[in-house]
């Protein structure tokens, strides 16, 4: 007999095989062994052996390589699309691509303009000029007064020399120079509170008077307009808060555009510079409704009156002049005097602030917008926007077409009404190279030819500047010139002169018909020599007399004094001919 070795089975010693388990018994004639005895209690099992590391395969290292820079080249690539903008591209037609192409447009908009050759806040000028005058006049006879005037004007020259820093103080020291000798000399200085004039050899008193008292003077004065422009803020603009509050504007006033009154066109053929360039593009045709527009205005007045708004502040003190000339009083001369003009008191009053009157305008001029059907289309060739238009069926429109290419820039405004064109202007930039300020201005009006007497707009400026080459003042080396109908009316050159800069400006009078004509004068030459100043200080032991609470009536008798003395000065100049 013999066991089952798996199971423990008794077997007869010819199976081969355990009937129970299966399990195979060896040869039939091995001697079969006893069963063992029950076994003790087994020890507990050691801890299996850490199982030795497997041997990554080569291929599977160079997978995940592989796979890892493909991700990180991904990664890159997206990272390069989107943070170039190149991802706009790709954009469908949408408003979110409209989005981005306008605010694309304003920040170039932005980037120009504080690009622009202008005085810094905070900057100074220092600036010294000889200005001479000159005219032709062919057909002068030899004492005729013309030559006698340019007999003059040949042996005097006016000395300038200017202190100035934006809007914090401006000295001018000037002097009128005959044959070499000061004839006349003088200074006049502004700050933020005061204005001064001394002029020794007109009248031995150095003049002052406060901002304040000069802005009663002018509304007391007749001139309530001059009195709103001594408040006007003209410093620059502080460039990071006026492009951080533009783009918020933009956003604000794009949200006018709504799925349901957006009708995009893709693939659209129009026509720009009055049909002088065709091309498709997508077309975004905008009609919002009066409570679209007037929740617009609305949003818009709540940005502007924001305490901390720094468009809200500078666009502040400029209604406050308007309002203020609105509402003041004005005065006229008549037979020698003056007389008061009372506002109509039927004139509604101005609201207080700029925000309180867009509110309380938003639903009149919303109403009226939504009768007229207005729309705006915005044209995209890609992500360019290449035309603005601003239409009303019944009262003509507005188009605004701008074209962008690596050489020249170009923006073009045509004015319609429901006859036609009416005018339109033709801005031309080269912008190939980044150190000129080079192109041509076109303004002109589409009038009836047949009316005699009207004088149309047809003006052409041209213009070439360096921007490297600065002068004392600010103002750029180069040329320009004004053309009218056609008609060369005024040319400036300017040019570096040893340690200045060489201006020279050229009115052409003679022309019957242009804007300015005189007779028997063909041309007026204006030109003068800027160099570097030294600094103009008010006048030293001189007691400034104050004019704060004098009546107009004793200033224009002391003005008056003033004005007889320098004529007198001029008979002088000229009875030494």
């Amino acid at each position: 007999m013999k066991y089952c070795p798996n199971c423990g089975k008794q077997l007869e010693d010819k199976m081969k095989f355990c009937p129970d388990c299966g399990n195979s018994v060896g040869q039939p004639n091995a001697p079969a062994a006893a069963p063992a005895a029950p076994a003790a209690p087994a020890a507990p099992a050691a801890a299996p052996a850490a199982a030795a590391p497997e041997k990554k395969s080569k291929r599977g290292v160079k997978a995940g390589a592989v796979i890892a820079i493909v991700l990180a080249v991904l990664l890159a690539a997206c990272a390069l699309v989107y943070f170039t903008g190149l991802y706009k591209k790709f954009l469908p037609a949408s408003r979110l691509k409209l989005a981005l192409a306008e605010k694309d447009l304003t920040e170039h908009a932005l980037n120009a303009a504080f690009k622009a050759p202008v005085v810094k806040q905070g900057s100074s000028i220092k600036a010294k000029a000889n200005v001479t005058v000159g005219i032709d006049a062919p057909d002068a006879g030899l004492f005729s007064e013309l030559s006698v005037i340019k007999m003059l004007l040949e042996n005097v020259s006016l000395d300038l020399e200017v202190d100035g820093r934006a809007q914090d103080h401006t000295y001018l020291d000037l002097g009128l120079i005959y044959k070499g000798n000061k004839m006349l000399g003088g200074n006049v200085f502004m700050n933020e509170d005061s204005v001064g004039l001394y002029l020794p050899q007109l009248d031995e008193h150095y003049y002052t008077m406060t901002m304040a008292a000069l802005k009663k003077l002018l509304t007391e004065g007749q001139d309530a307009e001059a009195a709103g422009a001594l408040d006007l803020d003209l410093t620059p603009l502080d460039e990071a808060k006026t492009r951080k509050e533009v783009m918020e504007l933009l956003a604000i006033i794009g949200r006018i555009s709504t799925k349901e009154n957006t009708d995009i066109e893709k693939n659209v053929e129009i026509s720009l510079f009055r049909d002088e360039k065709t091309m498709k593009v997508d077309s975004y045709t905008i009609t919002p409704s009066e409570a679209e527009f007037e929740k617009t205005i609305k949003a818009v007045a709540d940005y502007l009156a924001k305490d901390n708004c720094y468009l809200g502040g500078r666009i502040a003190k400029l209604y406050d002049t308007i309002k203020n000339s609105y509402s003041a009083p004005k005065a006229s001369s008549s037979d020698g005097g003056w007389y008061e003009e009372t506002p109509d008191a039927s004139a509604p009053e101005l609201p207080a602030t700029f925000p309180e009157f867009l509110r309380e305008k938003a639903p009149e001029i919303a109403k009226e917008l939504a009768e007229m059907k207005f729309s705006i289309q915005i044209c995209l060739d890609g992500m360019n926007p290449v035309s603005h238009r601003f239409i009303t069926p019944n009262d003509g429109c507005a188009f605004i077409d701008t074209l962008k290419t690596d050489k020249e820039a170009r923006a073009y405004v045509t004015l319609l009404n429901e006859e036609g064109a009416a005018a339109y202007a033709d801005a031309r930039f080269d912008i190939s190279d980044k150190n000129r300020i080079k192109g041509s201005v076109v303004l002109k009006e589409i009038y009836d030819e047949s009316d005699y007497y009207y004088r149309p707009v047809d003006f052409t400026v041209n213009f070439d500047f360096d921007r490297k080459q600065v002068s004392a003042l600010g103002t750029l080396a180069g040329t320009a010139n004004v053309l009218y109908t056609d008609t060369e009316l005024a040319t400036l050159n300017v040019t570096r002169s040893g340690e200045g800069y060489d201006h020279v400006l050229v009115l052409n009078v003679g022309e019957r018909g242009t804007l300015i004509h005189v007779n028997g004068v063909s041309k007026v030459t204006l030109k003068a020599l800027v160099t570097e100043g030294d600094g103009v200080e008010t006048p030293k032991n001189v007691a400034p007399t104050s004019l704060d609470g004098k009546s107009v009536e004793e200033i224009e008798e002391i003005f008056g004094n003033m004005t007889r003395q320098l004529g007198n000065i001029l008979s002088s100049l000229l009875m030494g001919f």
